[in-house]
C-alpha cells in the first residue's frame, strides 16, 4: 500500500498492455493491486473529468509512484550541439500529454521526470519516457578527446496544467 508498490506494478508490465490500454487503466490496476483507492473512490472518472488519484501533492513533493493526472500539458525540446561558433546539429521534439495519467519513476534535476505510461502517442502497452514538468535553458559542455568541448544547449518549453498525487490507502486500512 504505497507508491512502491505503485511502481513495482509499472515497471513488472513495461511492454505489456494493461486493461483496455487506456492510461487510466495502468493508474487504476497498479494502485488497486497494493489496495490503495483509485480514482473511483474520489469521484467520477467520465470521459471529460480530472481524476483524483489520492492526496494531492506539490510538484516539489513528488517521487517514485506518485501518479500525475494532466489536463493539459505540452513541452517543446530543443537542442543545439555545437563545436565553437560551428552548430554541429540541431533536434526538436513536441510532445503532448492531454487528458493523461502517469505513475513516476524517477525525479530528476531541473524538472525532468521519468514516468510509466501507456496510451501515449498512439502506443497501448507500458512505456518508459522521461518528460519536463518545467521550462528553461540548461548549457552542458561534452569533453572530447581530442579538440575543443562541445556545447550541448537544451531549451525547453512547456505550458499546461497537472496535478500530482500520493497513493492513498482505503479509508480505517492500517498502514504500517
Amino acid at each position: 500500500m504505497s507508491g512502491s508498490t505503485v511502481l513495482a506494478f509499472a515497471v513488472s508490465h513495461a511492454g505489456q498492455t494493461v486493461g483496455r490500454g487506456e492510461c487510466y487503466d495502468l493508474a487504476h490496476e497498479a494502485l488497486r493491486s497494493g489496495g490503495d483507492r483509485s480514482a473511483p473512490d474520489y469521484g467520477s472518472v467520465g470521459a471529460r473529468d480530472d481524476y483524483t488519484w489520492g492526496r494531492p501533492i506539490s510538484e516539489g513533493e513528488l517521487q517514485p509512484g506518485d501518479i500525475i493526472q494532466f489536463q493539459t500539458h505540452q513541452v517543446r525540446v530543443e537542442v543545439t550541439r555545437r563545436r565553437g561558433s560551428t552548430v554541429l546539429d540541431t533536434s526538436s521534439e513536441t510532445a503532448t500529454r492531454n487528458h493523461h495519467t502517469v505513475i513516476v519513476a524517477q525525479v530528476h534535476a531541473r524538472g525532468r521526470i521519468t514516468v510509466y505510461e501507456q496510451n501515449f502517442q498512439g502506443i497501448r502497452s507500458v512505456q518508459r519516457n522521461d518528460l519536463w514538468l518545467d521550462g528553461g535553458t540548461t548549457v552542458n559542455r561534452e569533453p572530447q578527446d581530442s579538440g575543443e568541448p562541445i556545447e550541448v544547449t537544451t531549451v525547453v518549453t512547456r505550458t499546461g496544467t497537472w496535478h500530482c498525487y500520493r497513493p492513498q490507502a482505503p479509508a480505517g486500512a492500517f498502514v504500517p
